[in-house]
């Protein structure tokens, strides 16, 4: 069985102290990664990492905290966020609200900040569709630790059956072993016996009675009694 995986939150500031505080402060119960500025961050993501929740500052290098917010979600990168920012007032709240993210004040002391990153994680899944319950029961992994540990996960896959990868909390694929592969292709290619049987169920419904008497006064039309309907049609 595959360990539990601790969630993982990205923290963006150009400044190194604060980097620092945060990941010092959420790393008991995170796995923390840290970087200085905007760009920094979207290759990170855009190269296949993927992270839980992000923590920007408003005023970070390259692009400010509002605008990394909005390419997060130009490239349809949807994993909460949360804007923390030492001018907070009732614009940015709605700036923040209007990209799904939470705008907070700075300084933010260690409690609040994880409290914070608690509470979003949490309201950020319970909006999302329920999964099935056969989804449910899956082993879960995300697509960044199937990337570093995919013997395990593969492992894992051909003991269980499947394993289900998941980014940015969102199912995106299941690894199946090949006795599953070929158990779920069986069962949905249709035997020629099946079919025959199905062909034979058809056959049987068209012999009815009244199938055939409707079958036998088609084929007693002459070809003058056709040719007189025609032209009734035609008038009518």
């Amino acid at each position: 069985m595959i360990a539990a995986e601790r969630q993982r939150v990205l923290v963006v500031d150009d400044e190194e102290q604060l980097r620092n505080d945060y990941q010092r402060a959420l790393a008991s119960e995170f796995e923390v990664g840290v970087v200085d500025g905007a760009v920094q961050a979207i290759k990170r993501l855009k190269s296949g990492e993927s992270f839980d929740l992000i923590i920007t500052d408003e005023t970070i290098a390259e692009m400010d905290g509002f605008a990394l917010l909005v390419r997060l979600r130009e490239l349809e990168l949807h994993m909460p966020v949360i804007l923390l920012t030492a001018a907070l007032d009732n614009d940015r709240v709605l700036r923040a609200r209007e990209h799904d993210a939470l705008c907070l004040a700075k300084p933010i002391n260690a409690k609040t900040l994880v409290n914070a990153v608690r509470l979003r994680m949490r309201s950020f899944v319970s909006k999302r569709p329920a999964l099935s319950v056969s989804v449910q029961a899956l082993e879960t992994v995300t697509a960044t630790y199937a990337k570093k540990e995919f013997r395990r996960v593969l492992e894992t896959a051909a003991k269980r059956g499947r394993v289900l990868i998941t980014k940015y909390q969102d199912p995106r694929a299941v690894l199946l072993s090949f006795d599953e592969y070929e158990r779920i292709t069986a069962a949905k290619d249709p035997s020629l016996d099946e079919l025959s049987a199905e062909f034979d169920e058809l056959v049987a419904k068209m012999q009815t009675p009244e199938a055939r008497a409707g079958a036998a006064a088609l084929f007693s039309i002459s070809a003058g009694d056709l040719g007189k309907a025609a032209l009734d049609g035609q008038e009518a």
